[in-house]
């Protein structure tokens, strides 16, 4: 039997999910907080939002994703070059358990340049799945 990747679509206008060079390319739908704080319509556009150095961005990815049995998700960041925005802590790994109900997956990024224009709809982090190994530890 074939593993599946199951994506529900929240955002019907984020591209579909595709896989490049091994990654899955993942796509921002919306920005919910910036610095912890929510995002008000009225200061920001989603397509036009600009980020300071140092601010964090809680985003909405627009999607939910069932992760096939015994695997896990690995989140990266993508180049600075790209958009000038990292994962606080490098990585990001997801498991069947992080989002359990349907809701739309999350991810939180910094921004590492002076200003970046956050447009909506682009590509803002690459993920692999990875296979997650049981071990038994033997006592010498």
């Amino acid at each position: 039997m074939e593993d599946k990747l199951q994506v529900v679509y929240h955002d019907k206008e984020i591209p579909q999910l595709q896989y490049r060079s091994g990654f899955i390319y993942l796509y921002s739908s919306k920005i919910l907080k910036i610095n912890g704080a929510p995002v008000m319509r009225s200061r920001f556009s989603y397509d036009k939002c600009d980020i300071r150095r140092g601010e964090s961005v809680l985003f909405d990815l627009g999607i939910s994703i069932t992760l096939p049995e015994k695997y896990e998700a690995w989140i990266f960041s993508l180049p600075v070059s790209d958009l000038g925005l990292v994962l606080r802590n490098d990585i990001e790994i997801i498991n069947a358990d992080t989002f359990k109900d349907e809701s739309s997956w999350k991810l939180e990024l910094v921004c590492v340049q002076s200003i970046v224009r956050i447009p909506s709809r682009v590509p803002i982090a690459r993920m692999k799945l990875l296979p997650v190994y049981e071990l038994e530890i033997q006592h010498i």
